[in-house]
């Protein structure tokens, strides 16, 4: 009886698993390349022309989609340089959105502004790991996913 049991639930999970996984690309992200490309993100104090009026995460988007971008979702972890952990107590991971207006081929800056955080002083500076796209909305209402980090890059340095 035991046997058989085992038997039966290495059949039901392995058909589950197959009914995951078959799924996956569908559900959490697009296959192919991204319809973006994005420089090195980098933090910054503002100048007087930056959107941020503290402190933000800097970085280029290139839209290489044939669709106009009105809006994209960015997610990240920030952490100090000096003590290599998280530079924000109980944000482990910072997702913020952006409206914007990107035709096809156009590059934009944008910042992710840092205002509402405690920044670090002129001294002490962050740096961003597992950064991401993970949303991208278009003029049409479509909309192209990254839930996981598909597309993620790692910029954390080693020490």
């Amino acid at each position: 009886m035991f046997n058989q049991f085992k038997r039966l639930f290495l059949i039901f999970g392995t058909v589950v698993t197959a009914a995951l996984f078959t799924g996956c690309s569908a559900q959490f992200w697009d296959e192919g390349a991204p319809p973006y490309s994005v420089t090195a993100p980098v933090y910054r104090l503002a100048g007087p022309d930056d959107i941020c009026t503290g402190g933000g995460v800097f970085f280029d988007f290139y839209n290489k989609s044939e669709k106009e971008v009105v809006f994209i979702n960015v997610c990240m972890n920030i952490y100090d340089s000096g003590t290599g952990g998280l530079a924000f107590a109980g944000a482990s991971e910072l997702t913020c959105g952006s409206s914007c207006h990107l035709r096809k081929s156009q590059k934009s800056n944008f910042c992710v502004s840092l205002d509402e955080y405690s920044l670090p002083g002129p001294d002490e500076s962050l740096f961003i790991d597992n950064f991401f796209i993970s949303r991208i909305e278009y003029s049409d209402g479509s909309c192209w996913n990254d839930r996981l980090g598909v597309y993620a890059d790692l910029y954390r340095k080693e020490a």
